[in-house]
């Protein structure tokens, strides 16, 4: 909880959109509470970033993550196995430069990850 709460913006702060471009630029990494839904989720998105195609994005840009049995090449976040560090979008010519993650239920245990942001 110490990295979340050092790199956390206000999305209810005036000014929140140029306080998150800002800490992106210099840290790297932004994070923030208080998204309602899958609505809200995507409203935060628009104001900070283009929500691009995904070849597992539903319709509206959102690509859920949840298990499946399907552990080919590719499918690795969709399954228990360890994803080591790797760039969403290599395949595209203009891979995106900022990725939004959201976590709808926490672990019961595990969920860590190792080292810091830059």
């Amino acid at each position: 909880m110490e990295t979340f709460q050092a790199y956390y913006t206000d999305i209810h702060a005036s000014g929140w959109q140029r306080h998150t471009a800002a800490q992106l630029r210099e840290r790297g990494l932004v994070t923030f509470s208080g998204i309602t839904g899958r609505a809200g989720l995507i409203d935060i998105a628009r104001q900070i970033m283009a929500i691009r195609p995904h070849r597992d994005a539903d319709p509206d840009g959102v690509t859920v993550i949840t298990k499946t049995q399907d552990e080919s090449s590719g499918y690795t976040g969709f399954t228990t196995a360890e994803l080591i560090p790797h760039t969403d979008g290599t395949a595209v010519a203009d891979p995106p430069g900022l990725l939004l993650l959201a976590c709808q239920q926490p672990a019961d245990m595990g969920g860590s990850t190792p080292g810091q942001p830059r």
